[in-house]
């Protein structure tokens, strides 16, 4: 079986390369040492090479950006939620004024703070290396790619991109 035989649509793996790169892109901003104070500090790697999560925010079209107390840590894909950072600390202010215009972030849904904590906001990713994206739609769950379907087509793409090797 090919993965292009089992994408949900056939600008789904496009996309994924898309959020690989703006995730790969939110990155340059970051630091991994604890000891640089220039800028904020995430221990991105391990949850970066795990990729998306296909139980929840799989989109039908489009990417989500979405902030965690102000970080960027996660990208809704088709394939799922892909937490492009982990733990973090530091003024992550810089990096959203960094990223803002590249990625033509435009507000869906704003920070909502919960006795479990904050969540949120929500950007529509609407510009990538100067193309645009379409807006954002949610797939039902009822029509979400099946977990056999995005594990094979992760292990594929992680693979020909070396990630986490």
């Amino acid at each position: 079986m090919s993965v292009s035989s089992i994408f949900a649509n056939a600008n789904d793996f496009a996309l994924l390369e898309k959020a690989y790169q703006i995730g790969r892109y939110i990155h340059t901003h970051v630091t991994t040492c604890s000891d640089d104070n220039e800028k904020p500090w995430s221990n991105y790697k391990s949850y970066f090479n795990d990729g998306p999560n296909y139980f929840y925010n799989q989109t039908e079209t489009g990417l989500v950006l979405e902030l965690s107390y102000m970080a960027p840590t996660a990208i809704h894909t088709p394939y799922g939620r892909w937490m492009i950072l982990g733990s973090t600390s530091g003024d992550f202010s810089k990096v959203i004024e960094a990223i803002t215009t590249p990625l033509g972030l435009t507000l869906l849904q704003k920070e909502k703070v919960t006795p479990m904590g904050q969540t949120g906001p929500l950007y529509a990713i609407t510009a990538w290396k100067n193309e645009a994206l379409e807006k954002p739609i949610y797939r039902k769950h009822a029509e979400y790619v099946p977990n056999h379907s995005v594990i094979y087509i992760w292990e594929r793409f992680r693979s020909s991109h070396q990630i986490g090797y």
